[in-house]
């Protein structure tokens, strides 16, 4: 047997369907149904038997799901013991992080970490919080600085890192010239608003506070990308509802102006990464200068909106393996 010809069946046993494990893993599907034959053809015996919904266990599949569920655990402490003994840190992290923090944050944080752990490959991805859970739990992603899952997980350590409120942005000029101090947020169901679509976890904080609010929330134009939701509103096509942080540079230039809403609309950022990893020092090292660098952000003009749910004194001594439970409500 082959412990990735297992992992692969364990995925497709867990998720009852070749195409959605296809998906999840990033194996074509023609290949993902070789391994499993390939097992199968190993041990002697049909493991999996397709039906109208997808696949399901057969009894010897049961027994092999349920006999090699420790395997890959028990790999993973190995590797965990035996790289206690290497003499300077070696491995390869996979880390997304959200826009503005993938350039405000990051370079700081690398920069320092780089210089104590050269021997760390890291592989960067910024992008929305959508598909970051998944991606975590499947090993695609080792860590992500985004908007703080809706959902814990068992498996996930949550370390909220600060809150933010939501700012209506427009022109400089025109009718944002004219906008108060607040902004209600019936009055913005009258604006035309440009936002991310629904793969943004941003979207969906703004649309659940749009419902508490007994509104019907519509943008005129979605856009997946900050660069081009400023350039439209830079040029009059509507609005946009994102952190000040997020379009700063445009606020202090003279582009945009910016209100808050009235009542606030508060967006949670998070540190997310899988429980065990918190016992590997790559990614311990890297959660300790997150946190440290994360204060020092939210200290400059830039961050002056945010509001951190930890303090200095909590990082001495780190609470790593508890940082699951200092999730701020």
């Amino acid at each position: 047997m082959d412990l990735k010809e297992l992992h692969y069946f364990r995925v497709i046993a867990e998720l009852g369907n070749i195409t959605k494990a296809a998906a999840l893993l990033r194996v074509a599907q023609p290949a993902l149904s070789r391994y499993v034959r390939s097992l199968e053809h190993d041990l002697g015996a049909d493991l999996l038997k397709r039906t109208s919904r997808g696949v399901m266990l057969t009894p010897a599949g049961e027994v092999l799901l349920k006999r090699t569920a420790h395997l890959e655990n028990e790999l993973n402490d190995v590797r965990r013991e035996v790289a206690r003994f290497s003499i300077g840190l070696v491995g390869h992290l996979k880390i997304a992080c959200m826009h503005p923090l993938s350039s405000q944050l990051m370079p700081n944080v690398l920069v320092r970490y780089r210089a104590e752990h050269p021997n760390i490959a890291l592989s960067l991805d910024e992008r929305y919080s959508g598909d970051i859970v998944e991606d975590l739990l499947s090993r695609r992603l080792d860590l992500a600085i985004v908007d703080a899952p809706n959902h814990s997980h068992a498996d996930l350590t949550i370390f909220s890192v600060w809150k933010e409120a939501v700012h209506l942005f427009g022109p400089a000029a025109g009718r944002s010239a004219r906008l108060a101090e607040t902004v209600n947020m019936k009055d913005i169901l009258d604006l035309p608003i440009i936002m991310p679509s629904n793969i943004s976890a941003l979207r969906g904080t703004v649309d659940r506070a749009f419902v508490r609010a007994g509104g019907h929330f519509a943008p005129v134009i979605e856009a997946n990308g900050p660069a081009m939701i400023f350039s439209m509103v830079a040029a009059g096509l509507g609005f946009g509802l994102m952190p000040l942080c997020s379009f700063y540079d445009h606020v202090v230039d003279g582009t945009l102006a910016s209100v808050p809403t009235d009542p606030q609309i508060w967006r949670k950022i998070s540190i997310v990464t899988r429980t065990e990893l918190l016992e590997e020092r790559p990614v311990s090292a890297l959660f300790d200068l997150l946190r440290e660098c994360a204060l020092d952000l939210a200290e400059t003009d830039r961050f002056a909106s945010v509001t951190p749910l930890f303090t200095r004194a909590s990082l001495t001594p780190p609470d790593l393996l508890n940082a699951q439970h200092h999730v701020a409500t």
